[in-house]
């Protein structure tokens, strides 16, 4: 009777570590990923006479299944991004328009952040941008 017993426990743990090890393959292989070019953007000095500095963060879907950028948070209101929402196949790549209007600042050096949501990451990839402004 004690010998049944263990084998049905014994039965149990190998199905559950089955199991276990079933549900890793299924959600643990194909996913999106998301590479940037430049995770620390230099954009030099900007004058007061030309406040304006527009560039482009360009990624690539890394994975293997399509990229959908959810959101793009920036931390000021001087910066705004653009970009199409639309899904990014896999080995294909995508870009996100980049503007600043830096004519509210006095001449300083000046530390930005863009916070980038996708399918590929639960939490968002940070990119950080740095220059000055001068008169």
């Amino acid at each position: 009777m004690q010998q049944i017993s263990k084998m049905k426990e014994g039965r149990a743990v190998l199905l559950f570590f089955l199991f276990l090890a079933f549900g890793v393959s299924i959600y643990g292989k194909s996913k999106a990923g998301i590479v940037f070019e430049k995770r620390n953007v230099n954009i030099g000095t900007v004058y007061k006479a030309n406040p304006i500095k527009v560039f482009y963060l360009n990624f690539k879907n890394n994975g293997s299944e399509n990229l959908i950028i959810t959101d793009v948070r920036t931390d000021c209101d001087c910066t705004t991004t653009e970009y199409s929402g639309e899904p990014i196949a896999p080995n294909l790549s995508g870009r996100i328009k980049v503007r600043l209007d830096l004519h509210k600042f006095f001449p300083c050096d000046i530390f930005k952040k863009i916070a980038i949501y996708s399918n590929a990451n639960k939490k968002p990839i940070v990119i950080n941008i740095k220059g000055k402004v001068k008169y």
